[in-house]
């Protein structure tokens, strides 16, 4: 539940001064209200709950996209406990938190920082609680994120078909296009085009494989960020690097760690269409029927019209109707 109390206390930031004056100001404000504000390091706390609550809310957003896989699980998890430590390191507790804490009496200073600390803590001992499980699958799935492709290692390969299991792999051809995948990543990089640059120009061209489960808003603001910053996605830096190299058995093991869900948000998205597919005034359709329009919603971002355009435009979809 506390991981989405950063809107309450936003806007419990937000309204506070007007909220504080109502109150004050009745004839008969109940104690605990006028003791709670009247006290000086009420802003104080709030302010480091908005500034750390604001990490941990960018982190679960993270988690939460639709493309975020296992293979992110790792960078995200260590992400966050890095900043968490760096704080309590350096006791910072955030800007405006800083300068309404120096304005408060020393022992009161200490005693917010003690317990500021503790609430650090008390955060990354949850996240290890559930993390620390699985460290070791998580750590070498993240071999395979585009920020740790330049440097992979043939052993990190092994490591995670053996960690897996994963059949059907012929482990001579796979060292084969591992080599290929390398000496293609560094003619990659020695582009005058940026990577980034270089795989969305292939992404662009893709056009209708380029689907996604959010709606259109979502998808639009996160297409934004991911400009904005230049931040190669590791599925379509995949993506690209497949299309430039025939690598069937690597492909298969990206491909499978790929398809392990960082999150259960794609499962509620399917229940979530689901619901509004299968109503009272619908209740003539089959269940084959609604699987299909289903399976339709989550895997592309086509509106109707554009839809029926695709499928009259396909010959193989119309043959396949037929």
């Amino acid at each position: 539940m506390w991981l989405s109390l950063y809107l309450s206390i936003e806007r419990s930031v937000e309204v506070y001064v007007p909220v504080k004056k109502y109150f004050i100001e009745q004839e008969n404000c109940p104690l605990e209200i006028k003791q709670f504000f009247e006290r000086d390091e009420v802003p104080c706390v709030l302010s480091f709950l908005q500034y750390i609550l604001f990490e941990i809310h960018k982190k679960n957003l993270e988690l939460k996209r639709s493309y975020t896989t296992l293979v992110d699980l790792y960078r995200i998890i260590t992400s966050i406990k890095s900043k968490l430590q760096e704080r309590i390191d350096s006791d910072f507790f955030g800007a405006t938190c800083r300068y309404r804490l120096a304005r408060l009496p020393s022992d009161i200073q200490k005693t917010l920082k003690i317990s500021f600390i503790e609430f650090l803590r008390a955060i990354i001992c949850y996240i290890d609680s559930y993390f620390d499980q699985n460290v070791t699958l998580y750590q070498t799935i993240s071999y395979f994120d585009f920020q740790n492709i330049e440097s992979l290692t043939w052993n990190q390969v092994i490591q995670c078909v053996d960690l897996l299991k994963i059949k059907g792999l012929n482990d001579d051809c796979l060292f084969d296009e591992f080599t290929n995948i390398k000496s293609t990543l560094k003619i990659i990089l020695q582009q005058r085009i940026s990577v980034f640059d270089q795989v969305q120009t292939f992404i662009n061209k893709q056009g209708d494989i380029a689907v996604t489960n959010e709606c259109k808003e979502e998808k639009n603001d996160d297409d934004a960020d991911h400009s904005e910053n230049r931040i190669v996605r590791s599925d379509q830096f995949w993506m690209y690097m497949f299309s430039l190299t025939q690598s069937p058995n690597f492909k298969k093991l990206v491909c499978f760690l790929y398809s392990l869900p960082c999150s259960n948000a794609y499962v509620e998205s399917a229940f979530s269409q689901l619901k509004y597919l299968c109503n009272d005034k619908r209740n003539c359709m089959t269940i084959d029927l609604l699987s299909a329009e289903l399976k339709i919603r989550l895997n592309s971002s086509l509106s109707c019209i554009e839809m029926y355009k695709h499928v009259l435009s396909n010959q193989d979809l119309l043959k396949a109707i037929k």
